[in-house]
Parts: structure tokens; C-alpha cells; sequence
């Protein structure tokens, strides 16, 4: 009894649940580096496992200066909704989630907003300058796909955890066969 006890323990060492919790970044709308040409409102981080409400969100403009944002946090979404639209400059997200686990996690990355001047396209220069092969503002306006948030992949720990949990299974094993 005593062995099948010792066995269930160490399997159970061989699969923690928190190498399995860590939260990342899967998708950011405007995602990392990104031009937004449109009217933003909303900020929405996408991860890849459940976090938790006290996960927050802050936006910074390029003075540092922080913008008010009302966060809120869904099952692995945290939204932020802003009173107004942006304006033309560069900005930082920061967000602090935490995973599942309890793991707190805090990350940042900046995009830009670049919304086109609106001119008055009465007079004649205007239209010549078109003519002449400048480009149109409507071509400048064709937002493109946002592009995920590409996070480094340099959490190892499953793998530690189950080069650990083999090893100490072999032992166990060795051990079991040796009193035998």
C-alpha cells in the first residue's frame, strides 16, 4: 500500500497544473509597432488562458502621460475603453495580468495612431496634384489587418517540470524494484 501511495504522489508530481497556467499574449488590437489610420476607441488584449479580474490596463501618450482607460476583463480578454478617440501620436499599452495560477505578469508594447488630415479639396492645385500621380487619401485610409502581439516563447517550464517529474519517476521506480 505503502508503494502504490509513493507511485500516486510522484505521478502526480509529473503533471503540475501551474506549468500549464501561464498566460500569454495571443492577439492585441492595435497590436505591437502597429499604424491605426482609423478612429480608436478600444484597446482588446487576447490571451491564451483564463486571467483574472485584477488584471488591469493603462495606455500612455508619447509625453508619458497616463490616459484615462476603463478596463474591464473577460475570460481571457482584458478591454480598454476610452471616452474619446486618439489622436495622431504614439502610445504604450501596459498591462499586468493575472493568470489562473496566480502568476502576475506585466508587459508593454507601443503603437501609433496616424489618422489622415482632413482638407478641403476645392481648390485646382489639389486635383492637378492628384492627377499627377500623388497618392489619394483613400489609399492611405485601407486599414490593414491587425497583426497578433508576438510574444517570446521563453517559457521552458513544462519542460522542466517533466524532465523533473521523469527523473524522480525513474527513481521511484528503481526504488520500488530494489526493495523487492
Amino acid at each position: 500500500m505503502k508503494r502504490i501511495a509513493i507511485m500516486i504522489v510522484l505521478l502526480s508530481m509529473l503533471f503540475p497544473a501551474g506549468a500549464f497556467a501561464h498566460a500569454t499574449l495571443k492577439h492585441a488590437a492595435p497590436g505591437d509597432q502597429e499604424v491605426v489610420t482609423q478612429p480608436l476607441t478600444e484597446i482588446v488584449l487576447e490571451f491564451n488562458s483564463r486571467i483574472e479580474n485584477l488584471s488591469t490596463l493603462a495606455l500612455l501618450d508619447g509625453q508619458g502621460q497616463e490616459i484615462p482607460v476603463q478596463t474591464s476583463v473577460g475570460k481571457t480578454t482584458l478591454t480598454g475603453t476610452l471616452q474619446e478617440p486618439l489622436s495622431s501620436g504614439q502610445y504604450q499599452v501596459i498591462y499586468n495580468i493575472v493568470a489562473a495560477d496566480g502568476h502576475r505578469i506585466e508587459k508593454e508594447y507601443s503603437f501609433t495612431v496616424d489618422l489622415p488630415v482632413q482638407e478641403e479639396t476645392t481648390a485646382p492645385e489639389d486635383s492637378a496634384a492628384t492627377e499627377e500621380g500623388a497618392e489619394t487619401p483613400q489609399a492611405e485610409r485601407q486599414p490593414s489587418e491587425p497583426e497578433p502581439a508576438q510574444e517570446p516563447s521563453g517559457d521552458n517550464s513544462l519542460y522542466y517540470y517533466l524532465g523533473a517529474g521523469a527523473i524522480l519517476f525513474i527513481v521511484a521506480l528503481a526504488f520500488v524494484r530494489r526493495k523487492k
